[in-house]
């Protein structure tokens, strides 16, 4: 794997005019950057391995002091087509999750993007920081990395940016993309086991619940068990951390445990987690400390 610093990394469409005009706009002025430019014409190799927060790009390990970055609307624009949408929603994830989680780098509208949703490898990233557990994890649209992963029958996918359960990785990737490389990232992460805890933040309170299921996702089963248990020590000062830094006075993490070592590691966590369900286990303490602090 090669580095080579430049002072702007540029992300965008490969038709975008103003992405185009900046890259033109660099080269007149002797600004050195990157350009990451994705579209029907150009799906670049890219991956960002959670362990250790690098970004890699077509074997280049991508190292700038700055970043400009424009969701490629275009694409869509021009076919119409939903599965364009959510591509460029997974890029833009992808990217804004390992910008927002290195505060080194410069870009514009950090505030902003910091607020606008929860993103998950800017999440796992930071809890790395702050000291929690992490499943191994890779952000990637490499079939190669995804071949590798499923030969070793221990990793399950999910989209970048949720909103699907969690699968097995398959040993055959989506025939999409090129050759090397699928049109858009997911998230390949390393299979954990159950027990599950589920710890929820209300204000500076905490309340934990260990999940128990017969299915990968418990979301699907009808036989996921929940017990309210005491939240564990080590995790409490991270996932403070954590979600203070996301701007999050309400959430919940969920936390499975490594086959290997009994560790607990963290998969994600949501900024709008359904809770009834917990609420009657901790007969109703949880909406206890969510109805405290929003009185106080």
């Amino acid at each position: 794997m090669s580095s080579n610093r430049k002072d702007i990394l540029i992300v965008g469409g490969d038709t975008d005019h103003n992405i185009l005009r900046l890259v033109l706009r660099c080269n007149q002025l002797g600004i050195s950057f990157h350009a990451v430019l994705v579209g029907k014409a150009n799906i670049p190799e890219v991956t960002v391995d959670v362990a250790t927060g690098t970004l890699v790009v077509d074997k280049v390990k991508m190292e700038t002091r700055s970043v400009f970055i424009r969701p490629n609307v275009f694409e869509y624009l021009e076919t119409k087509d939903q599965s364009a949408f959510y591509k460029a929603e997974a890029w833009f994830g992808l990217f804004m999750g390992w910008m927002l989680a290195s505060p080194e780098l410069k870009f514009f509208n950090r505030r902003y993007y910091h607020r606008n949703a929860v993103n998950k490898l800017e999440t796992l990233l930071n809890a790395k920081r702050f000291g929690t557990p992490v499943a191994a994890t890779f952000f990637s649209n490499s079939k190669l990395l995804i071949n590798e992963k499923a030969a070793e029958k221990k990793w399950i996918e999910k989209p970048v940016e949720g909103g699907a359960f969690t699968r097995k990785l398959l040993e055959s990737p989506v025939q999409s993309g090129s050759e090397n490389v699928l049109v858009g990232p997911v998230t390949i992460q390393e299979e954990l086991a159950f027990p599950e805890v589920r710890i929820f933040r209300a204000g500076d309170q905490l309340i934990s619940f260990k999940v128990t299921s017969d299915s990968l996702d418990y979301r699907e089963s009808n036989n996921t068990k929940l017990e309210l248990v005491d939240t564990p020590e080590k995790l409490k000062i991270p996932f403070l951390k954590l979600t203070d830094s996301m701007g999050l006075e309400f959430a919940a993490a969920d936390f499975k445990t490594h086959p290997q070592t009994g560790e607990l590691h963290l998969l994600e966590v949501n900024s709008g987690p359904m809770f009834t369900g917990f609420d009657r286990i901790s007969d109703g303490r949880l909406t206890q400390m969510m109805i405290d602090w929003l009185k106080n």
